[in-house]
C-alpha cells in the first residue's frame, strides 16, 4: 500500500512537473498560429468592387458609348423599314446580309457595376472583333449614304440603296424560315405551381447560399476584368472608327434636319443643263 501511495505521488509530481514547463511553449506556439492566419488573411487581395474598379469604370465608357450611337442608328433603321423583328433577329438579320458575314454588337441591355456578373460575362465580348465590325459597317453605310445624298444635291440623282428582307417565325418550332435565327417561345407558367411549397426550405438555405454567391461572385468578377483588360489594349486602334462613324452620322442627322425644316433645297446645286 505504502509503495503504492509513493508511486501515485511521483506520478503526480511529473504531472505538475510537466503541465508547467509546457504553458510557458503553449502560449507562444499559439500565437505563432494566430501570427500565420493573419499574415494568411492579410496575404489575399481585397473584394473586387466593380463600381470604384477603373478598368471595369474605362470599359463601361467604352462599351456605353459605342452602344449608345448603335443603338440609335439600329432603331431607326428598324422604324424606317417598319418591322416586326426583335432587335437581336434584326442585328443577326444585318449580319447574314454583310458580305462577308461578320458579328456585330448587341448592346442587348444596359450594363453596369450592378449588373449580374453571370449576364456581364454573356455580354461582354471575348475580343474587340464585335466593336470594331460594327464600327467598319457604321462607317461603311454612312459614307456611302453620304455619298450618295451629296452627289443628288450636285444633280447626280440616284436611287438610294435599301435594305429589305421578310423572315416568318414559327414559334412551334422554335426558329425562323430560311435562317437559324431563335424565336421566343413564353414559358410555362405552370413551372410557377411550387414556389409556395419550396418558400420554406429555401428560406433555410439563405445564409449558406449568400455567402456561397458572395464568394462566387468574386470569382466572375476576376474573370470579367481578366476579359476586360485586352479588350482595352485594343481601344485605341478602334477610335478613328468611332470618329468618322460619328461624324458621318452627325451631317446625315443635318440633312436629316433640314429635309424636315425645308432648308435642303437651299443646298442643292444643279448644274446648267448645256
Amino acid at each position: 500500500m505504502v509503495y503504492f501511495l509513493v508511486a501515485a505521488l511521483f506520478l503526480l509530481t511529473l504531472f505538475v512537473i510537466y503541465a508547467i514547463r509546457t504553458v510557458g511553449t503553449r502560449a507562444p506556439l499559439f500565437e505563432q498560429w494566430a501570427n500565420q492566419q493573419q499574415s494568411q488573411q492579410s496575404q489575399q487581395p481585397p473584394p473586387i468592387d466593380l463600381a470604384t474598379n477603373k478598368t471595369f469604370k474605362a470599359f463601361l465608357q467604352f462599351h456605353g458609348t459605342v452602344c449608345d450611337m448603335w443603338n440609335e442608328v439600329v432603331q431607326k433603321s428598324m422604324d424606317s423599314d417598319q418591322t416586326t423583328l426583335s432587335k437581336a433577329d434584326y442585328i443577326q438579320q444585318m449580319e447574314q446580309a454583310i458580305q462577308p458575314p461578320m458579328t456585330l454588337i448587341q448592346c442587348a441591355s444596359t450594363l453596369s457595376a450592378t449588373t449580374d456578373p453571370a449576364t456581364l460575362l454573356q455580354e461582354i465580348p471575348t475580343a474587340i472583333d464585335p466593336y470594331k465590325n460594327t464600327l467598319t459597317f457604321l462607317v461603311t453605310k454612312t459614307t456611302g449614304m453620304l455619298s450618295k445624298l451629296e452627289g443628288a444635291l450636285q444633280g447626280n440623282i440616284e436611287q438610294f440603296a435599301t435594305y429589305e428582307a421578310t423572315v416568318t417565325c414559327d414559334p412551334t418550332k422554335q426558329t425562323c424560315q430560311g435562317t437559324n435565327i431563335s424565336c421566343s417561345v413564353s414559358s410555362d407558367p405552370s413551372n410557377n405551381s411550387n414556389n409556395s411549397s419550396n418558400s420554406s426550405n429555401s428560406s433555410n438555405n439563405n445564409n449558406s447560399s449568400n455567402n456561397n454567391n458572395s464568394s462566387n461572385n468574386q470569382l466572375l468578377y476576376q474573370q470579367i476584368l481578366a476579359r476586360i483588360a485586352p479588350l482595352l489594349e485594343e481601344i485605341p486602334d478602334i477610335q478613328p472608327l468611332y470618329s468618322q462613324a460619328q461624324t458621318n452620322i452627325t451631317k446625315l442627322k443635318e440633312y436629316s434636319g433640314k429635309a424636315q425644316n425645308g432648308t435642303l433645297v437651299n443646298d442643292v446645286n444643279i448644274p446648267p443643263s448645256t
